[in-house]
């Protein structure tokens, strides 16, 4: 920056230039967006709205110009008074792009003068490049999360996300900022978010800025979209396990927009039909049905409310049927609620409020019968005896609310937020189950008070730095001082150099036991507060990372080291095959630790691109003085992906993936098992039975992980409802080479003394097809 603009910025009387970027026709905001001030050369990005704000402009006329990607550039002048606000409206012409299946940036804040926000960023996907992700039965927006390097899934059957050594509760999953508990459909196989909504998510593993909230291992951040503010337009899709249909369009008087979509499985309705006809012996019994809905509407020139929800509903409904002695009745209903409410305002031309409301409950009622006749043969005398009767229940309430200050050079947030908790858990059963399933009935109702304030400081275009502190007050668990700093230095254009530390605490924890076999395929958390002998979960981590971006070519690495303190741990079963899942209070107090180096490049060119993802993680836990890798860890991991155009409305999609293999508990040896004679008072030969003895907990390693999966998708340009429209057909094919990986290894003891491991697979080679529609 020269002399004269420095004085002029100094000395000048000086104003505020705030705006709004849209997309031309639909009206649909441009996240993102860079706003370039040329005489002055001082540059902002868009936030998720479209909305950017340029504090302290010198009186005078200036050039601005926007670009975006996927859009043509606009260049304009604009005429700044000596104070108060300029407030613009702009628009940008589409510009189609072929887009490259995992599409990823750092995030950038809209208000923050420096190229990226300062600390370690978040990692952002958009929704095409997620929904071209191969996967198993539906584009899965959770499952190409698990693309990225701090990503890892416990198996091929569970979107549950592990970042960086944490668990799946660690992660605090939004909404549009509404906090989600379990968004899955078919026990976890796939996530329960329509991918046809989703704008946008954001990962980021570690180096919290302080208005993060309060979750030890991620924020991971889903934005849906707005609909377009012109006309009315449709979507969805017919593929193998479901269809999808969706609207979105102005709202009355077209201050505003709507978006709305529902999604249902047909599995149950086709295999009902299938069996009456003699094709199938029996029907699934299993059916599933999500929807969403988004309105946002203008407030004043650029202020904003915005209202979501979203409903997840499955169940799994068995009745007697006496012609296959069928006597189980089973009713299993789940699933997931949620809305929420936002509210945006500049408040004068340096300052702007923002304001929260939200409420999110996942629930659940498990209840099993069986069908009794007093008389076997003549079916008569029925009676229907109880066997279970379970239930779940995980409710959040909150309130918040934010004040964000803009200066030249300085930008000051502070804010505030109230959760309201409610966990349940509950198992009643008769006494057939009792050598396998504990009763018991545990409610938690904990309230937490949080409040931040932090300062990012810009001194100049190379340089800038965050520092904040975050509390969290939870009563009888007690409070959580967590300091919070982020640096950015860019010595050169293309090149930056990260640090990010911090704590973080959190008041909730899950009832799973994460070393129980069935935790790797059942992805469902049943939550509990901490109990209040342990006090607050704790964790402290650092992050180093380096990033360059050229012409074609990307690349960030991150090294990160991560404590934790105060952590539930179940004790560490004796049988992971016959320990239970959920745990009701069997927990101590333990400890954790990870560290590891991740790396992500991509290289595009013309219509083809490749991206590759690296990870070298290391992960403990500790309970009792004994320290062990949990079973979820892979020390090395490689994700490529890639992609290539078909003609010019077609694209063909790879993923590649190999890894090393997970830790399991060896089996040692086996030895002969006797029984007590109480006549004799001694031990006596068990007829020649063995037993297995185990070794040190997760001390081995199952086989490494190898997959590749591929995927064609191609666009024709139709007419609906004398609307332009595309029907794109879409094929994907998981595990190609059909390569048998291991989801565990199971230890054997054999007459004689004979031992032997048998390996459980995962998925075998798995086709899935549809078609998607719009206009």
């Amino acid at each position: 920056m020269s002399f004269s603009t420095l004085l002029l910025l100094v000395f000048l009387p000086s104003a505020t230039i705030q705006g709004v970027v849209r997309t031309e026709g639909s009206q649909v905001p441009i996240p993102s967006a860079v706003v370039h001030l040329s005489e002055l050369r001082r540059s902002v990005t868009a936030d998720e709205r479209g909305i950017f704000i340029i504090p302290n402009v010198p009186a005078g006329s200036w050039s601005l110009r926007v670009t975006a990607l996927g859009h043509e550039a606009l260049e304009l002048g604009v005429d700044v008074p000596a104070s108060g606000a300029v407030r613009l409206e702009l628009e940008l012409a589409a510009r189609p792009i072929q887009v490259a299946p995992l599409e990823v940036r750092a995030t950038r804040r809209g208000t923050v003068e420096a190229s990226d926000a300062a600390g370690p960023g978040a990692i952002r996907l958009s929704g095409d490049a997620l929904r071209a992700v191969p996967t198993a039965g539906e584009p899965d927006i959770l499952r190409a999360v698990q693309t990225l390097p701090s990503v890892a899934a416990a198996s091929d059957f569970s979107s549950a996300m592990y970042v960086r050594g944490g668990s799946p509760d660690q992660n605090l999953i939004s909404l549009d900022g509404i906090p989600l508990f379990n968004p899955y459909h078919l026990g976890g196989l796939f996530g329960a978010v329509d991918p046809d909504v989703v704008q946008s998510v954001g990962v980021l593993a570690g180096a919290f800025a302080a208005n993060t909230g309060d979750r030890l291992s991620s924020a991971i951040d889903i934005r849906t979209r707005e609909g377009g503010r012109d006309r009315t337009r449709g979507f969805g899709a017919v593929g193998l396990v479901s269809s999808r249909a969706g609207l979105d369009g102005p709202l009355p008087g077209g201050r505003g927009s709507y978006l709305a979509s529902v999604r249902r499985t047909y599995l149950d309705v086709f295999t009902r039909g299938a069996e009456a006809a003699g094709i199938i012996p029996q029907a699934i019994p299993y059916s599933f049905t999500d929807a969403q809905f988004k309105a946002v509407h203008d407030v004043g020139p650029l202020g904003r409310l915005s209202a979501t929800a979203y409903v997840n509903d499955e169940s799994l409904v068995v009745r007697p049927r006496a012609e296959r002695n069928s006597h189980t009745n089973l009713d299993f209903d789940w699933g997931s609620r949620a809305a929420g409410l936002r509210y945006w305002q500049p408040w004068g031309s340096a300052l702007t409020v923002e304001a929260e409301a939200a409420w999110s409950e996942f629930s659940g009622q498990f209840d099993a019968a069986e069908h009794r006749w007093d008389n076997q043969r003549q079916r008569r005398g029925t009676e229907m005896v109880p066997l279970l009767g379970a239930g779940t229940a995980t409710r959040n309430a909150l309130l918040g609310a934010g004040v964000t200050a803009y200066r030249e050079r300085h930008q000051v947030r502070a804010g505030v937020q109230a959760d309201w908790y409610r966990f349940h858990y509950g198992v009643e059963h008769n006494e057939d189950l009792e050598d396998f399933l504990p009763r018991f009935d545990l409610t938690t109702r904990p309230r937490t008070l949080s409040a931040y304030v932090e300062d990012q400081w810009t001194p100049n275009d190379a340089f800038s730095v965050r520092a904040g502190v975050r509390v969290l007050e939870a009563g009888a668990r007690g409070t959580a001082w967590m300091p919070r700093l982020g640096l950015r230095y860019a010595p050169l254009p293309g090149w930056a150099f990260s640090l990010g530390a911090g704590r973080s605490a959190q008041v909730m924890h899950s009832l799973h036991d994460q070393e129980a076999i069935a935790a790797s395929v059942i992805a469902y958390d049943q939550m509990a507060a901490v109990p209040p002998e342990i006090g607050l979960t704790r964790a402290d981590d650092v992050v180093l990372g380096a990033e360059w971006t050229g012409a074609n070519l990307g690349l960030r690495v991150e090294a990160y080291e991560k404590r934790i303190h105060r952590l539930p741990v179940s004790p560490l079963p004796e049988d992971l095959f016959q320990s239970l899942v959920v745990l009701p209070d069997d927990f101590r107090e333990g400890s954790g630790a990870a560290r590891g180096l991740e790396v992500f490049a991509r290289y595009t060119r013309g219509g083809a691109g490749l991206s590759a993802a690296y990870a070298l993680a290391k992960a403990e836990r500790e309970i009792d003085g004994v320290r062990f890798t949990p079973r979820f860890e892979r020390r090395h991991s490689l994700d490529l992906n890639g992609h290539a155009p078909w003609g010019s409305r077609g694209q063909f999609t790879a993923r590649f993936v190999v890894a090393s293999g997970q830790p399991y508990t060896p089996l040692a040896g086996t030895t002969q098992r006797f029984r007590y004679d109480p006549a004799s008072g001694s031990f006596a030969d068990d007829f020649g039975g063995h037993t297995t003895v185990l070794g040190p907990h997760n001390s081995a390693r199952l086989p490494g992980y190898l997959r590749l999966d591929v995927g064609a998708r191609r666009s024709f340009e139709r007419r609906w409802f004398g609307q332009p429209g595309t029907l794109t057909p879409y094929l994907s094919v998981l595990n190609v080479l059909n390569t048998p990986n291991v989801l565990f290894a199971h230890p054997e003891g054999g007459y004689g003394g004979q031992t032997r491991l048998t390996y459980a697979p995962q998925f075998p080679i798995f086709p899935t097809l549809g078609v998607e529609w719009k206009f």
